[in-house]
């Protein structure tokens, strides 16, 4: 949003892909799908 202030966000596995249930490759999970967000705030001068 600015210099300060981020928003992100996202989706991992958009297409819910099932994976080998022992397998720890990208893009699959045994979790399935998932989706994510966050805020990075800095604080100070610089």
């Amino acid at each position: 949003m600015n210099d300060k202030f981020r928003l992100y966000g996202g989706v991992n596995n958009f297409t819910n892909e099932k994976g080998d249930a022992g397998s720890t490759a990208y893009p699959y999970s045994a979790v399935g799908r998932y989706f994510y967000a966050g805020a990075k705030v800095r604080f100070g001068g610089q």
